[in-house]
């Protein structure tokens, strides 16, 4: 298959490519329809797209028999594998998405422990490392739903520990994409530890939730799994409060749960 053809395209190519192929079963059919599906969610014309997306499910269940099941962990020259390329294009889709990742993982489950390819940035500056994401990280980071993250991690439930080429764990990347609060309770409940680690510039996950004025039944998710959470304090000095304080953004009963918990300024602590 060639690479052009994992992309979405426009919805008229995407129409036009389906109708004209519609009646072979080889992943060219495949891809036109998964892109044509896209496009229309993406013009929110989701009745047409669901029995669409749900038709492919078959065909995807005979050509992935007639895969080896190492070409599922094999990379493309993006440095992609086929589970991560699906992740990155199907952005926050349904049930019908999450079966077609479903399907993948049952032929074989070992490709949810296949990370992207690590490469060098543009610059060739071989510190400054991009890839390395497993696919969990990027059902994390491409806010997809909870549904399709139980997939993934029932595959691989050490997954939520796993860390991508830039250390970060998947926990960050749904934190930073404002993951749905069902999203961020799979990935707690997979590794509570997530919740008391910091990414790479310091920041823990609930510095980052209460700087963007996430509401307190998000919040509360983070209170719960680390104790003491309210006194902790970010590489910049702040405590949660103060982070939110700083974000501009402080939902009243967020702010009256820390107090609650006796949450303190970096002053009082010192």
């Amino acid at each position: 298959m060639r690479d052009e053809c994992m992309f979405p395209c426009s919805p008229r190519a995407s129409s036009a490519r389906w109708c004209q192929n519609k009646d072979e079963e080889n992943g060219h059919t495949l891809m036109a329809a998964t892109n044509y599906a896209i496009a229309l969610v993406e013009m929110q014309r989701f009745k047409e797209a669901k029995p669409l997306m749900r038709k492919t499910i078959p065909v995807v269940r005979r050509v992935l028999a007639l895969c080896r099941k190492e070409s599922l962990a094999e990379h493309d020259k993006l440095g992609d594998t086929p589970l991560t390329r699906l992740l990155r294009v199907g952005e926050g889709y349904d049930f019908e998405f999450t079966r077609l990742v479903k399907v993948l993982l049952e032929r074989h489950a070992a490709c949810a422990k296949t990370p992207r390819r690590i490469e060098t940035d543009i610059f060739a500056n071989p510190r400054n490392r991009v890839g390395g994401e497993y696919p969990i990280h990027d059902v994390a980071m491409y806010n997809h739903t909870k549904l399709t993250m139980m997939e993934v991690l029932r595959a691989w439930p050490e997954g939520a520990m796993a860390r991508d080429g830039q250390d970060f764990l998947p926990l960050h990347h749904a934190v930073a994409g404002q993951a749905k609060r069902a999203t961020l309770k799979e990935l707690l409940d997979a590794y509570p530890g997530a919740a008391a680690t910091a990414d790479p510039g310091g920041t823990y996950p609930i510095h980052a939730v209460m700087r963007i004025g996430r509401p307190l039944d998000a919040v509360q998710l983070f209170i719960d799994a680390n104790a003491g959470c309210e006194r902790q304090v970010d590489a910049g000095g702040d405590t949660p409060l103060l982070a939110s304080l700083r974000g501009g953004v402080i939902p009243w009963r967020v702010g009256a749960a820390l107090l609650r918990r006796g949450s303190r300024s970096v002053e009082e602590t010192s």
